[in-house]
């Protein structure tokens, strides 16, 4: 018995969506938890467990991060059909890259923060990793993965257009990734974290135009472009009102 070739590619695309829908759920739920637990951390989570170590820390370094990687990874596996090529490898390298940016931020701002009568020399140490080298190998991250996702989706689209359902399926999951950029970026006051997220979106976007497969058919750039657009428009939005 043979399998017509419209079936196989409706299965591997059903397929697909389904992993991608999985990750995408996960992930929103663990941003969303990583998010609060900075923002408005409850008072256990601000317990003590080793040295300046305190549980909120701890779970953004030993829980929240690595699955938050994880997720991103499959849904990277997922947007290109379990391809192997240098999109891996790109996909690969801004994963680390976020990871050792998010390992220089989170420890130095916290003993930043906990000993704020340091040394002026250390304070400067301590801002240099803070918020210069630890915020742009980040944001190298941020774009090496963001691009490759993006190529990765683009150069391997669904083969049948999504319906209308799972299309407003995806579009919602793009609200609790665009709530979390949108509430990270709004309170840090600084051009340079909207010009990466608009570099990344523009890098994509001219991707796009190369490519040219229509948007129903690219369910991660449902995600992806609704949410970056919040990041740019946001955080503009609430420092003009805040301005007044």
């Amino acid at each position: 018995m043979t399998v017509e070739p419209n079936t196989t590619a409706a299965m591997r695309d059903s397929r697909r969506i389904y992993r991608l829908q999985l990750c995408l759920a996960a992930f929103s739920i663990v941003a969303v938890l990583a998010g609060w637990s900075r923002l408005r951390p409850p008072q256990f989570l601000l317990i003590g467990c080793g040295d300046v170590l305190r549980l909120r820390e701890a779970l953004s370094m030993f829980v929240y991060a690595p699955l938050l990687v994880l997720l991103l990874w499959g849904m990277f596996r997922a947007a290109g059909d379990r391809a192997m090529d240098v999109l891996t490898v790109v996909f690969l390298l801004g994963l680390y890259f976020i990871g050792v940016g998010m390992g220089m931020h989170d420890t130095c701002d916290l003993l930043g923060r906990i000993y704020p009568g340091v040394s002026r020399e250390l304070r400067k140490s301590l801002d240099f990793f803070d918020n210069r080298l630890g915020h742009w190998v980040f944001f190298a991250g941020f774009i090496l993965t963001s691009l490759a996702a993006g190529a990765a989706q683009l150069r391997h689209p669904l083969s049948t257009p999504l319906s209308r359902r799972r299309t407003a399926g995806f579009l919602l999951f793009s609200l609790p990734l665009a709530a979390v950029m949108v509430t990270n970026l709004m309170f840090e006051r600084t051009s340079v974290d909207l010009c990466v997220v608009f570099s990344a979106l523009v890098a994509i976007l001219v991707l796009h135009a190369i490519y040219r497969p229509g948007m129903r058919r690219l369910p991660l750039l449902l995600v992806l472009y609704p949410a970056y657009g919040a990041a740019l428009i946001g955080p503009l939005l609430y420092w003009a009102v805040r301005a007044k």
